[in-house]
């Protein structure tokens, strides 16, 4: 792994040296590009909804993932080692389909219903099945519903400004989606010192999910309010 991974690191440099800089007249940075950015109230919208996706993404995959699947479930390193590319793979399918597929046929909000759907099936089954087998394989919805909504999100952020503002408007987009990604860490701390004794009946490592449904459902419904096809 660490010989293809090397191998794929130096193609990835040399093909750095057949890109060619574009930088868009006009394009740079001012406060007033900043004010117009933040006074548009759709693109705030679907910044908070890409700060619950990055919250609800890092909460239950990486690292964390692998935790509760050693700690709670008895995966074995076989199964630990391989985790991520179970998330990954249907999460770069996802990002392919959204864009060649699913738009075109469904739009954008029932496309984004259906990858948050995805999502919400794999949080149901981890809150209430124990088998480590139907875990990692339904793990597999988690990162096809991440790809997914991960694409439309940023389709209908870079939408909403020409080229004179889309630096501006993709750096606090950024900013917020680090914002979930910082919480989605932290949220572990704050379950560790509040939820000792669990959550709604439920132990304190099944407690994640109770919050990332939630959060999972929010979301559904602001995109039910306020994501239109044109």
């Amino acid at each position: 792994m660490w010989i293809v991974s090397g191998i794929l690191a130096v193609a990835t440099f040399i093909l750095t040296f057949m890109m060619k800089d574009y930088r868009p007249v006009n394009s740079g940075f001012s406060f007033d590009k900043v004010k117009v950015v933040l006074k548009h109230g759709s693109f705030i919208y679907v910044c908070i909804m890409a700060l619950l996706l990055s919250f609800v993404k890092f909460a239950t995959s990486g690292a964390n993932m692998i935790a509760y699947g050693k700690t709670s479930l008895g995966m074995s390193p076989l199964m630990l080692a391989y985790m991520d590319a179970v998330f990954a793979i249907p999460q770069l399918i996802a990002g392919v389909l959204v864009g060649v597929y699913f738009t075109r046929k469904w739009g954008l909000q029932k496309t984004l219903l259906f990858m948050f759907g995805c999502a919400l099936a794999f949080y149901i089954i981890a809150l209430y099945v124990n088998n480590p087998y139907i875990i990692y394989f339904s793990y597999i919805l988690n990162g096809l519903g991440y790809g997914g909504a991960y694409n439309v999100l940023i389709s209908l952020a870079m939408q909403y400004f020409d080229r004179e503002y889309r630096n501006v408007s993709m750096g606090i987009y950024q900013a917020f989606f680090a914002l979930g990604i910082f919480y989605g860490d932290y949220v572990y701390v704050w379950i560790a010192k509040h939820v000792a004794n669990g959550l709604f009946g439920f132990d304190q490592s099944k407690a994640i999910f109770l919050i990332v449904i939630g959060i999972t459902l929010l979301s559904m419904l602001m995109v039910k309010l306020r994501v239109k096809d044109k």
